[in-house]
């Protein structure tokens, strides 16, 4: 709103009262309509915060609900590499148990076939390193030391 009101000073020096009154109407209309304009921008800054809050609110829910759904598949994950590794543990062992079993008593008996003696066996190496520091676990090693 522009002000349009005079200064209640006349030119001619003396004071004038009913310019006085007009011109704090106008100042307090003026003061009125700022009062309506601030009242107005604060509502809508309001509105506005709540509305961040709230939509900050729910995408929180969201990250939980995201990270609890995430902590239950690796918590499945996990029960199933153990699984798994149970179960290569338990393959290892029978792998174990059928080359001390079968093949090694079936390999000195090729090898005695073909004249080879066996005069030293060599059962359960275990934590044998290679050159690159790797452990592994050696079943049996046969040796011919006569020839």
């Amino acid at each position: 709103m522009e002000n349009t009101t005079t200064s209640p000073e006349q030119p001619t020096g003396t004071f004038n009262w009913d310019k006085l009154g007009e011109y704090i109407a106008s100042v307090s209309e003026q003061m009125k309509e700022t009062d309506r304009r601030m009242e107005r921008r604060m509502q809508a800054t309001d509105r506005q915060m709540k509305e961040t809050i709230a939509s900050v609110s729910e995408q929180m829910k969201e990250t939980d609900r995201r990270m609890q759904e995430t902590d239950m598949q690796i918590k499945k994950l996990s029960e199933e590499v153990q699984k798994m590794m149970k179960r290569r543990s338990l393959l290892d062992n029978e792998w174990g148990r059928f080359l001390e079993e079968m093949c090694i008593p079936s390999c000195i008996e090729i090898f005695k076939r073909e004249g080879i003696g066996i005069t030293q066996r060599y059962s359960d190496i275990t934590h044998a390193k290679d050159d690159e520091g790797h452990e592994m676990e050696v079943d049996a090693i046969l040796c011919n030391t006569t020839e």
